[in-house]
């Protein structure tokens, strides 16, 4: 009943809409494996590995590091605008 799809992509935005799952290759070998949450949400390995996080991810993780109670699987606009509405105030 499934099905898989290899797409080979450095655009993470187009892999999000396409796949909820995702392999991620540096040099010929296995990176990161996981859900788009898991692979997503790792900010610090996917810059490592000269690739650009949702721009979500991004600044999802820039308020964690602020202190900010924003999930980690906070990787789209609609997550991060959601989790943003459940707390009122500046940073914890």
């Amino acid at each position: 009943d499934g099905m898989t799809l290899v797409v080979s992509s450095h655009h993470m935005d187009d892999l999000a809409s396409l796949t909820d799952r995702l392999l991620v290759l540096h040099k010929g070998d296995v990176a990161m494996e996981g859900t788009l949450d898991e692979v997503f949400s790792d900010v610090e390995v996917l810059q490592a590995l000269d690739l650009a996080p949702p721009p979500a991810a991004l600044i999802a993780d820039a308020l964690r590091k602020k202190g900010w109670p924003v999930p980690v699987n906070v990787i789209n606009f609609a997550g991060l605008g959601k989790a943003l509405a459940n707390f009122s105030g500046g940073a914890r």
